[in-house]
């Protein structure tokens, strides 16, 4: 904007927007005329010099090595990558105080220790090495884990395996400290709904944090079944149905019983059972009426009940076999055997499936073939097997103590 006076080159602007102004040389009134070209070119030179300003600024961040602007690590800040300090690595809080526009890499990786440490990171950008320095504040109080938590209706608060409280550098805190208070005024354990209860916590280095936990008062449906039942039962001995309910505060800790045999299942009346088939595959289990998601399963074995003599008469003329073990036709033991046959030459193997030996029993009275046997004594473990060739006619254990 110029003015068109021959005398002055001076005016008093009113304002900013103003067709007039007053000239302090002639003193009259001029008007204000807009000079085009020269308004043109003061527009010109400020777009060339805002340019150049703004190259100059890119090439500073982007030219200039990385550029460390806070030397002060705040717990606040770590605890956003680490939630405890054990195996808290601080290379990407450590980076949010680093700054540069160019890639480069940090050599270190850098885990907390202590709060008074100083903590070091080297940075390579453009082939150099440069080390810059940290060290940690703790800014934050300690800090209720739990979003909510779960009450039992009708049943004394307890908040000993409901709430935790945890610092960040001193680890978890202990409920019943000096440094915990916990109001529970506000909770009605008669009337199920949703109320507050109001932590308060310290740390050693007086950081407070008062926190608003929400308390749903309700029914707590089981969690957990355990089926508490030994590994093994005799054959139709009486099985006491035994079992523990998480948690013990469950409103209802009733349970339906039942057993899986080949994948069958069979509901179990009471509280006992008997089962008179031995068998390794039997599971006995117990299934929440509140909730059938809620199961458990114990494997137990059946084991027969073992006799001192065994005696099994043959037909003479087929190949027959008795395996040894708790569920099976013999319990295992140490027996002297005797054999009787009408074939000469007739004998009783016995094999052991672990190994795959098989022993021969020979007969020393091998001219009668009406009887023959030497009384010899065997141990039979699990995974024998006797095996009597035709001709055998009996067969006779005896246990030897």
């Amino acid at each position: 904007m110029v003015i068109v006076c021959d005398k002055c080159n001076y005016r008093n602007k009113i304002s900013k927007n103003a067709k007039q102004c007053f000239c302090n040389e002639c003193g009259k009134k001029i008007e204000i005329v807009q000079n085009s070209n020269n308004h043109n070119g003061q527009k010109k030179f400020k777009i060339v010099i805002f340019s150049i300003l703004i190259i100059l600024s890119i090439g500073l961040i982007v030219f200039i090595p990385v550029r460390q602007y806070g030397k002060v690590l705040k717990v606040s800040e770590i605890s956003k990558y680490c939630k405890t300090r054990e195996k808290c690595e601080l290379n990407k809080p450590m980076k949010k105080h680093l700054i540069s526009l160019i890639k480069y890499k940090m050599k270190d990786k850098v885990e907390f220790d202590e709060i008074d440490d100083e903590y070091k990171t080297t940075i390579i950008q453009f082939g150099k090495k440069k080390v810059f320095s940290f060290t940690i504040e703790d800014d934050m109080g300690p800090v209720v884990v739990e979003k909510k938590i779960d009450l039992p209706v009708d049943i004394e608060i307890d908040l000993s395996d409901k709430i935790t409280i945890r610092d960040f550098i001193e680890g978890d805190i202990v409920l019943n400290s000096e440094n915990v208070k916990i109001d529970t005024s506000n909770v009605n354990i008669k009337k199920m709904g949703t109320y507050t209860i109001v932590v308060e916590a310290k740390d050693s280095y007086g950081h407070t944090n008062k926190m608003n936990i929400p308390a749903i008062v309700k029914k707590i449906k089981p969690k957990k079944i355990t089926v508490l039942l030994n590994d093994s039962y005799m054959e139709n001995e009486v099985i006491s149905l035994k079992k523990s309910v998480e948690p013990d505060y469950a409103y209802d800790k009733t349970v339906k019983w039942y057993y899986l045999k080949d994948g069958f299942r069979n509901e179990i009346e009471g509280e006992s059972v008997k089962i008179s088939e031995p068998g390794t595959s039997y599971q006995i289990c117990a299934e929440s009426t509140v909730d059938s998601k809620v199961t458990s399963c114990k494997y137990i074995t059946i084991k027969r009940k073992c006799q001192n003599e065994y005696t099994f008469t043959l037909d003479g003329g087929t190949d027959r076999s008795y395996s040894v073990s708790d569920t099976g036709s013999i319990c295992p033991g140490k027996y002297r055997i005797y054999i009787q046959t009408l074939t000469h030459g007739a004998t009783l193997k016995i094999t052991y499936a672990d190994s795959m030996l098989v022993h021969n029993f020979d007969l020393i009275d091998t001219y009668n073939p009406y009887y023959g046997g030497n009384g010899g004594v065997y141990v039979l473990n699990n995974g024998s097997s006797l095996y009597a060739d035709p001709g055998v006619t009996s067969i006779k254990l005896t246990k030897v103590n």
